[in-house]
């Protein structure tokens, strides 16, 4: 029988046993090899050899199934394929289907021509020929639609390809895949296959599944579709389809995208994955392969086979680390069900007894995962066809399509315009968390720095494995300390790592606090990096966070740290359902700014699932005060040599090994040798072999070499510095400045950057990057282009000054680089370079990408000047002169560039560090002048020049503060329109406020100094403000009697809205977030959404018990409540169940009394019960069952009988950390309680009667009996500021970055914003701790605000722009000149106790008549007499039942309209007489305004009508000019006669909805404007919410048909109006929403609008806006506390 022989069995059975394995002979064919075979006979070995060298002679096919199969092989037209790569031009290869595809005519003619339209090699990154015996490596287009909305793509096995793996007889006329893009249901997807060399030929490979997925990521990543575009791979959803180690390679790429924040996009679009016999668990059969190719000829051992064994290693860490990660994904696996034929000749090695079939490949228990989400099932067939259909019939692939029909099914795809906000979302996140680098670089630079398999015995430790098994929801940290330079940053990257692997991403956060960056040092960007991070997996907080920015306008980028706690983690991370644990991963705690205050915020954490922190640090006396205290939540771990030797041995193994080629003993001495000098320090190690490298020439110059290693790394710096100073003196000279600027710099400084700041002293380097190795030493090191030190020790050692001289002087290096800063800076060439950059663009877009980034190459070292120059100034010596004069020059002349380029860059926060940073030098000035000698040693003229860096700093944060909005939005509006509204005592005043060519003009305010109040605002006549709340963009202030919360911005100081919640309310409340407030009436309880006013919940009260506290509980669900029971309840908002939780009461101290002050901790954990003649007591409301309060009982108070009268506390205010208390006694005596410690501190100084405690702790704001203000700092309670005010306060607030304070007065809420309070972040330890040596030398402010002056409430002016009147709240009506605004004279006075609230001033200016809020009107004539001196004749003083709402003078000044809400009258001016009056029977809001072309005709004009009456009667003269109106208003007595006709009495007329709340008319009397505004019962309107502006056409009035008439409402107009002022000319004048004054020609598009200028912030009140106007001549006229301030020519900028 042929090939019946023995060879010809043993071929068949090596035939049959790759193909086990998918082996094809074009990557099989094996080749002659001398070698042995475990456990096979000699003559095995050599038969096995022959058998190679026959193989290779000849070319046959060993996968081809035998003829002794049942496989029957059609007999098919030759068919020909001309595979190209994707950059050679495609065309259509299959000319017509193959005839085993086609059932008839009508299929073929479906198919034919569409078959591999796009087969082609596409590789992403190089590229390959045309395809001829090799099938291409790389991703390959086989198909795709014309929109394709998922791509599938394919992934062979072990010796497979990209084409024949997935063709029947391996016959790529039967390539499946392509059938699939024919059936309706997936036509729509693109399809490519993988293609990657797997192959079993060749030599010994160290490629394995890992290098594999990484391929794919990354021809993935760099996808492009060839010469014919196609979309990138991540634009759509992505399923994979692999068969056997396919599978493996797929999960293993998805692990490890997962962790590469640049494949995030790509890793997020894959959906599903659909496995063919892929072995999960492993094979059985793959030691069997691995041997014969050890015993093969020209084949070798391969890597990636032996990966496939049953249970190994690499299988075992993919399947633990994808289990934790595949939650969302769809799987499916396939498993084969067939066996597989094997020979006879190799049947007795393979399996003894098995017969001519062997089991299958992968079991059935391997082929399946086994994971809940997963779905499986047999296909009928072996390992080798599971993978491979014949027909579009074959059951098989019937099967595998409908289930990738099935997963396409369940996919949510999102159209092509949803997809960009993903990235769009991230880009805002950034923007608003104010993230400057991705956070993965650092993680990414100690991973690379890391050996394989380095740092994993941490998680062998059982406190760690402890540690990340969480057993409730309490924080817990696992805090590693070690020496400095031991690779704590590397065990963190190494722990984040493997969280991230061992959960999800989703799961853990890191952050590297690095000492060479500024920023990154700050708590608040570590806060907001884990946050960012967090944003980006979790879909509720990323949206919750962008709404919040979208509504409000908060953003955090600038914001302390304790605003981003409070509102980021305790608002909204902490309260978001989460499949947790949630893991952070904190590096280098100790190179923080604020590390305490970091482990304290943690320590303090309540989150709905648990929260596990992974800290590094060094132990220093702040942080070892923590460690030392005995506490369950912290979990301390000592980094031991013995941890970290053998990952250091490994470290130095692998560097010896790759360099020297010498005995395997000698390098084994080398490596011993470094171990035992390096005391576990891999700095030192890394820095040894360095200087050992230049050593490697014979093993006797390494002996030496090694020898002279200094032990230590203080010794090894010493000796990296002598080889410095042993270059020649130039190069040494360049060296030393290289590091003084590395070591000064705030932030890695690019080598670009550097190369500028050095080349004027040395000229154009070749190669900065060569020669900054070459000559430092191993000092520092390059990073992406960024030179940094070696390690923070380094910087340690280079300026240490105590055992020896310091090396680099760390005063005169900043000093250095300030002056070349100042020098960059000081060119008038940057003021036209800022002047050409586009300022278009939102506000986030010049953040994101700010227009100066476009000078980047250009200038280079800009960014690093532009940002820094402060710091350095702060770091000189503080008797330098040459930084002083240099930046006394550099304010007095470029300045306002500087301040322009800032602004462009989109963060003004950047100039309030600048002024920080002047004062801390000023300070430390301040401090060397008290410790000098002879402190005349310094010019007058140095004083001075310190005097003027004072002031400018003043100036810089209140520039910020007053302008900021508006620089952001036009930066170039620093150099005309700031300047004029800054104070004349102010620097920027008196340096550019007068510059030629700026017309703009400010007069009429006499202070010359910076205001510390930015509003005054008035809640409404004989209304009082009880409490005030601020949640950062809104404040919120109650009126207790009538229960309405009145809500401002924060921003603009302006009313937002008002929600009433009609009964008297005693509390209000809101949520960590600042988006609901809870209030507290009588009979209920009252739920708001402070951004709409809407009523949420409503919760009737259960109990007659007096409410003393409310707060909101864990979440936002629940609301907590204290009664003067002592009860504690949780009302649940939607269910309104209430529960009662606790019981705040011992009866033994209290005897029937009722608490008098109950306050909840911040935490709502504790609640503090007050009890007058009782001590002060807290309870732990968490604790069930009976427990012991802490008490507190003062000194005096410890020696007091029963009956004696105790100090009883008025105020208890917690800190926000809940450590210690603060009360406040009858006696003003405050005590600090410090419940931990049990210990009370008195203090008897501050003489309180209103106090609270800023958010961050760090002040205390009192108010004493007089109304005068104290900010006082913690612990020492030191006096920092002090306002002088003369009237009672009610209730204090910060704001949330405590940088505001609100206080509320009578009717009054005052805004203020002292200098004092500005501190953007922690940048300098010395300037913010309150306890600082520096607060010794800091004397307190003191300022003192004219409260007395009397606040304008009616304005008026003259015709000719001369004059303007004004009235005030004492009852006096003055005359004022415009030039200066000085007062004239005193014109006439109602009485004292009322305010003038109408004022009206003829044309002709003869007439001045004036209304009171108590009815009462006076009319005086006006004569104008020589030397600006005018006459004042009485013309008649009336009392009216209500206030005036409007005087109208007739044209000719004869007569006077005065209107009322519900009467009209005419009073006669020449008589002296009232000669006609109409009482209305309702308030119709009407306004009147005299025709304009029709001197004797009034127009009356309400929200919906308009009518035509006589002047002197007041008889209508038409119907109502409305279409489908007839009627007209009635009134009683109609009479017109010549002398006063009252009207009967008449029932109290109803209100209307709306009122007509301004009126005028055009220059040109073409049209009549006029504004309509909800009618709240006020005079006034305080909000514009729900402003009309209509405009009516006077010709339309003309023929009085209603259907004629031509009243237009300005929508677009109304959106953009903040306040409308007026009319100019024929324009429109208006305050827009971001506080500049605008006009609009009428009849053009509002497009077309004109912005002049803008107002500061402090003169946005809305009691004084309303006032606010403009003359005919364009002279800008609004009150500000107690003044009227002038503006001119502004609207001609």
């Amino acid at each position: 029988m042929p090939g019946s022989g023995p060879q010809d069995r043993l071929a068949r059975a090596l035939s049959l046993t790759a193909q086990l394995f998918v082996i094809h002979p074009e990557t099989s064919a094996f080749q002659a090899r001398t070698g042995r075979f475990d456990r096979a006979s000699k003559t095995w070995s050599t038969s096995l050899r022959k058998l190679g060298r026959a193989l290779a002679a000849s070319n046959a096919d060993p996968a081809e199934p035998s003829a002794s199969s049942n496989v029957v092989t059609e007999q098919r037209p030759p068919y020909r394929h001309d595979h190209r790569a994707a950059s050679e031009p495609t065309e259509n290869i299959l000319a017509s289907l193959p005839y085993h595809l086609a059932r008839d005519e009508s299929t073929r003619g479906s198919f034919a021509g569409s078959n591999f339209e796009r087969v082609g090699l596409q590789r992403g990154y190089t590229s390959h020929g045309p395809f001829t015996n090799e099938e291409p490596y790389g991703l390959n287009i086989v198909h795709e639609a014309e929109n394709p909305n998922i791509d599938l793509i394919f992934v062979h096995g072990l010796g497979g390809s990209a084409f024949k793996t997935w063709s029947w007889n391996r016959d790529i006329d039967y390539f499946w895949p392509v059938w699939l893009s024919h059936d309706p249901h997936l036509a729509s997807s693109r399809i490519l296959t993988f293609g990657y060399n797997a192959t079993l030929k060749g030599p010994s490979s160290n490629l394995n599944i890992t290098e594999f997925a990484k391929d794919l990521l990354l021809r993935m990543l760099t996808f492009s579709g060839g010469a014919v575009p196609s979309p990138a791979i991540g634009t759509n959803p992505i399923i994979f389809v692999a068969h056997s180690m396919g599978g493996l390679i797929i999960k293993k790429a998805f692990i490890l995208a997962r962790s590469d924040e640049k494949y995030s996009k790509i890793v997020s679009q894959v959906r599903g994955m659909l496995f063919l016999s892929t072995p999960h668990k492993g094979s059985n059969y793959a030691h069997t392969l691995n041997n014969i190719l050890n015993a093969a000829p020209s084949s070798a051992l391969k890597i990636y086979v032996s990966e496939l064994e049953l249970n190994s290693t690499s299988l075992q860490d993919i399947n633990e680390l994808f289990r934790t990660m595949c939650g969302d994904l769809t799987l499916v696996s396939f498993y084969e069900s067939l066996k597989t034929n094997i020979g006879p000749g190799i049947k007795r090695f393979v399996s003894r007894g098995a017969g001519d079939k062997i089991g299958c490949i992968v079991e059935k228990d391997s082929g399946m995962l086994g994971y809940p989400q997963e779905t499986s099932s047999s296909l009928n067939a072996d390992h080798h066809t599971v993978c491979k259909y014949k027909t579009l019939e074959d059951p098989n692939y019937i099967d595998v399509r409908d289930m990738l029909k099935w997963m396409t099914s369940k996919l949510e795809l999102s159209t092509k315009e949803q997809r960009p906000n993903a990235t769009n979302d991230n880009k805002r996140l950034e923007e608003v968390l104010g993230i400057q680098e991705t956070p993965s670089n650092d993680f990414n630079l100690y991973r690379s720095e890391a050996i394989e398999g380095s740092c994993r015995w941490v998680t062998k430790k059982q406190s760690f494995l402890e540690w990340t098994q969480p057993s409730d929801n309490s924080p817990k940290i696992y805090w590693m300390t070690g020496p400095p330079a031991t690779g704590k940053s590397t065990v963190a990257a190494f722990v984040a790592e493997y969280l991230q692997s061992g959960f999800l991403e989703s799961n853990c956060q890191y952050h590297f606090v690095r000492s060479a960056h500024q920023f990154k040092r700050t708590a608040s960007y570590c806060l907001r990096s884990i946050a960012f991070q967090f944003a980006l997996w979790n879909e509720s907080f990323r949206s919750r966070l962008l709404a919040m920015n979208e509504e409000s306008g908060i953003s955090f980028r600038s914001e302390k740290f304790t605003l981003v706690w409070e509102k980021l983690f305790v608002g909204l991370i902490f309260k978001i359902p989460f499949s947790g644990p949630l893991f952070w991963v904190i590096d280098a705690l100790d190179e923080s700014e604020s590390p305490t205050i970091l482990v304290n915020l943690f320590k303090k954490i309540q989150s709905l699932y648990p929260i596990r922190i992974f800290l590094t640090s060094r132990v220093n006396q702040e942080l070892s005060i923590i460690l030392r205290s005995p506490t369950e939540i912290i979990i301390h771990e000592k980094l031991s040599s013995a941890d970290t030797l053998p990952d250091i041995k490994a470290f130095v193994r692998a560097v010896v090994d790759s360099a020297l080629p010498c005995s395997y003993q000698f390098r084994e001495d080398m490596v011993n040798q470094v171990l035992a000098k390096s005391s576990g320090s891999f700095l030192w190690v890394k820095l040894a072999l360095n200087t050992l490298k230049d050593s490697w020439h014979t093993e006797e110059d390494v002996r030496r070499a090694l020898h002279d290693v200094p032990l230590g790394m203080e010794s090894l710096y010493t000796k990296m510095i002598a080889d410095v100073m042993d270059h020649q003196p130039r190069l040494r000279n360049m060296a030393l400045k290289m590091l003084s600027w590395v070591a000064c710099a705030s932030r890695p400084l690019r080598l670009v950057e550097l190369k500028v700041a050095l080349s004027a002293q040395f000229g154009d380097f070749v190669s900065l990057e060569n020669t900054v190795v070459q000559i430092c030493g191993y000092f520092v090191r390059v990073e992406n282009s960024r030179i940094l030190l070696i390690h923070a020790t380094a910087r340690q050692f280079l300026f240490d000054r105590v055992i020896r001289p310091a090396i680099i002087s760390s005063h005169q290096g900043h000093e250095e680089i300030a002056l070349k800063c100042l020098e960059f800076l000081s060119d008038d060439k940057w003021r036209l370079v800022f002047a050409q950059t586009s300022e278009g663009g939102s506000i986030f877009e010049r953040i994101k990408r700010p227009p100066l980034a476009t000078f980047e190459d250009e200038h280079p070292f800009l960014w690093y000047a532009l940002e820094n120059w402060a710091y350095h100034i702060s770091n000189v010596s503080s008797d330098a002169g040459a930084p002083v004069h240099a930046l006394v020059t550099f304010l007095k002349r470029h300045c306002l560039s500087w301040i322009h380029a800032i602004a462009l860059s989109g963060d003004l926060q950047h100039v309030v560090r600048a002024s920080r940073y002047l004062k801390v030098f000023l300070r430390r000035r301040k401090r060397r002048a008290h410790q000098a000698v002879d402190l005349e040693s310094l010019s007058n003229a140095y004083n001075e020049n310190l005097e003027l860096i004072r002031h400018w700093a003043a100036d810089l944060i209140r520039i910020v503060g007053k302008f900021g909005t508006n620089l952001a939005d036009n930066p170039n509006s620093i150099y005309r329109l700031v300047p004029p509204f800054c104070p004349k005592g102010s620097q920027i005043w008196q340096n550019y406020g007068q510059l030629s060519g700026n017309n703009l003009s400010v007069e009429g305010v006499s202070s010359t100094n910076w205001d510390d109040c930015l509003a005054r605002l008035n809640v409404g006549e004989d209304e009082t403000a009880s409490k005030v709340l601020c949640t950062g963009p809104l404040f919120l202030t109650l009126i207790g009697s009538s229960g309405t919360i009145v809500v401002w911005h924060a921003e603009t100081c302006t009313e937002a809205r008002r929600m009433v919640h009609g009964e008297w309310v005693t509390l209000m409340t809101a949520n960590k977030s600042g988006t609901l407030v809870a209030s507290a009436g009588l009979h209920t309880f009252r739920i708001w959404d402070i951004k709409t006013g809407t009523e949420l919940y409503c919760l009737a009260k259960r109990t007659h018990a007096r409410t003393m506290a409310i707060s909101f509980g864990l979440t936002d669900t629940e609301l907590l409540v204290c009664r003067d029971d002592f009860s504690i309840s949780r009302l649940g908002l939607a269910s309104q169940d209430e529960k009662l939780i606790f019981v705040a009461k011992d009866s033994s101290d209290y005897d029937g009394t009722c608490p008098k002050l109950m306050v909840f901790s911040p935490d709502v954990n504790k609640i503090v019960v007050a009890c007058r003649g009782q001590p002060v007591l807290v309870w732990d409301v968490t604790l069930a069952g009976s427990q012991q309060p802490w008490r507190c009982v003062r000194t005096e108070d410890r020696d007091r009988e029963q009956g004696d009268a105790w100090n009883d506390p008025e105020i208890v205010s917690w800190q926000p950390d809940g450590s210690s208390i603060l009360i406040l006694y009858q006696d003003t005596t405050i005590v600090e309680w410090r419940l931990l410690e049990d210990e009370q501190n008195e203090y008897s100084h501050i003489q309180a009667r209103e106090m609270i405690v800023s958010p961050d702790g760090n002040y205390l704001l009192t108010s004493d009996f007089h109304g005068s203000l104290s900010i006082w700092t913690f612990p020492k309670f030191k006096l920092l500021y002090r306002l002088h005010y003369d009237e009672f306060v009610r209730d204090l607030a910060f704001s949330p970055d405590g940088q505001r304070f609100y206080d509320t007065r009578g009717s009054m809420c005052n805004v203020w914003e002292p200098d004092a309070l500005v501190r953007p972040d922690e940048m300098d330890q010395d300037d913010t701790s309150s306890n600082s040596e520096l607060s010794n030398v800091s004397d307190p402010v003191l300022s003192l605000d004219d409260n007395n002056r009397s606040q304008i409430t009616a304005l008026a002016c003259d015709a000719d722009n001369r004059y303007y009147a004004c009235g005030n709240d004492e009852g006096v009506v003055y005359l004022h000149e415009m030039i200066q605004g000085k007062r004239i004279r005193k014109c006439f006075a109602h009485s004292s106790t009322v305010s003038v609230i109408s004022l009206a001033w003829s044309i002709s200016g003869r007439y001045l008549v004036s209304g009171d809020d108590s009815g009462r009107v006076i009319a005086k004539r006006l004569e104008s007499k020589e030397a600006g001196k005018w006459a004042v004749y009485p013309v008649f003083d009336i009392r009216m039942s209500e206030t005036v709402a409007q005087f109208l003078f007739h044209p000719k000044e004869h007569a006077l309209l005065i209107s009322t809400p519900s009467t009209d009258r005419i009073w006669n001016l020449k008589t002296k007489e009232e000669t006609c009056r109409r009482r209305w029977p309702s308030q119709l809001g009407r306004r009147w305004i005299t025709h304009p072309m029709q001197n004797d005709v009034l127009l009356w004009l309400d929200p919906e009508k308009v009518f035509k009456y006589r002047w002197m009667t007041l008889e209508c003269l038409s119907i109502a000019l409305e279409p489908g109106r007839t009627a007209y208003p009635s009134s009683a007595a109609t009479s017109p006669t010549t002398k006063p006709v009252l009207a009967e009495t008449l029932s109290q007329p109803s209100e209307e909805a709306e009122k007509v709340n301004w009126i005028s008319r055009t220059k040109n009397r073409r049209y009549v404007v006029f504004e309509i505004l909800p009618n709240t019962g006020h005079s006034r309107a305080r909000s514009t919410q729900g402003m009309r502006i209509e405009l009516l056409s006077m010709s339309s009035l003309d023929n009085d048909i209603p259907e004629a008439i031509v009243r237009r409402g300005l929508t677009d107009l109304a959106k953009n109006v903040a306040r409308l002022i007026g009319s100019y000319q024929d324009r429109i004048i208006f305050l827009d929403q971001q506080c500049w004054i605008c006009t609009w020609a009428i009849d053009t598009d509002f497009s077309k609008c004109k912005r002049h200028f803008f107002l500061p912030r402090d003169w946005l009140s809305s009691s004084t806006l309303q006032l606010a106007v403009m003359n005919s001549h364009g002279t800008f006229l609004c009150p500000k506390n107690g003044e009227v301030a002038i503006v001119k020519n502004g609207v001609k900028l």
